[in-house]
């Protein structure tokens, strides 16, 4: 064979084989049992979701999901476990809106950096609710702030420090021009108990923890924290109907480590997408509390940009601290 012949012959060889190479890890990563990790305890909302989506995307994916809960440090051992040491492409994690917008603004050193996780797709709103003890003489949180205005030391419960929740509390407060004393939590249903028992005056909390409290008329919800109504939640207002420009967003989407191949990245981000958009799940979620929001990539990393921008100033100049 004339050199001149061979030496083509050969560059295509080695070109082929370098793609194959490059393609290896993907391929095996596609086979591979792809792990969504939960960075939180089994039982809550993350949770929940996380086993309502796997059977279907193994289904889609052929490909074996399995769910693994890593709780502790706020999520950040289980985000710094897929940031850091999982695989490329061999798990997600599911993380809270916290997680990587407010998370970074509290911890000096969370185990890993926002920019380690790649955004894969926004999954769902959780529906966060205003509510009063049914005693207190107000009927919407337009009301309320006139009522905290009149009664200096009113306070409002939350599942914790640095949650959207809490951080909702200071906005309405600076939004009010009238202080409001925090009472942090651990979890909702404390935070309920002393609602219900009259040593706070409001609770930030979700909507399926307080509606059977609701039902039975010990407590009354104010307005959900949506921009908008929605259909769980019938006949409730939206905050900002009483409040002009008040939300309190609560969310949860789906992150891979960096570096995941983008092929893979969207193959996922689709079949998620596609899966929390089916009329039945749609409504299996709303019955627990959440609102799907399937939106991709791109979309999730400006949700991401845009809450952080948002929280920084909050987090700033009222010297929220968690360490």
């Amino acid at each position: 064979m004339p050199f001149a012949t061979f030496q083509p012959l050969r560059r295509r060889s080695l070109a082929l084989a370098a793609a194959l190479l490059a393609v290896a890890p993907f391929a095996g990563a596609q086979t591979a049992p792809l792990t969504i990790v939960v960075p939180y305890a089994p039982g809550g909302a993350p949770d929940v979701l996380a086993r309502e989506v796997a059977p279907q995307l193994a289904a889609r994916l052929k490909r074996t999901v399995l769910v693994d809960n890593k709780p502790g440090a706020a999520g950040n051992i289980g985000a710094a476990w897929v940031a850091k040491t999982a695989q490329e492409g061999s798990a997600l994690l599911l993380a809270t809106q916290p997680m990587v917008t407010i998370n970074p603004l509290l911890f000096k050193n969370m185990g890993y950096e926002v920019k380690d996780l790649v955004p894969v797709t926004a999954a769902v709103n959780v529906v966060v609710v205003a509510a009063v003890n049914s005693s207190l003489p107000v009927k919407n949180l337009a009301d309320f702030v006139q009522y905290a205005k009149a009664h200096p030391g009113t306070a409002y419960g939350t599942s914790g420090i640095g949650t959207p929740m809490h951080l909702a509390g200071l906005r309405l407060s600076k939004m009010a021009g009238t202080p409001l004393t925090h009472v942090a939590y651990r979890g909702a249903a404390p935070n309920l108990t002393d609602l219900l028992g009259g040593q706070i005056q409001l609770s930030i909390v979700d909507y399926a923890t307080s509606k059977p409290f609701a039902d039975e008329g010990r407590l009354r919800i104010l307005g959900i924290g949506e921009p908008g109504r929605v259909p769980s939640a019938e006949g409730v207002p939206a905050l900002r109907e009483s409040v002009p420009g008040f939300d309190i967003t609560s969310w949860f989407g789906f992150f891979a480590r960096s570096g995941t191949p983008q092929a893979q990245v969207d193959q996922v981000a689709t079949e998620l997408r596609a899966i929390l958009s089916e009329p039945e799940m749609r409504q299996r979620l709303l019955a627990r509390g959440m609102v799907e929001r399937a939106e991709g990539p791109a979309a999730l990393a400006k949700l991401v940009k845009d809450d952080t921008a948002m929280f920084t100033p909050i987090v700033r100049d009222n010297n929220v601290t968690i360490e």
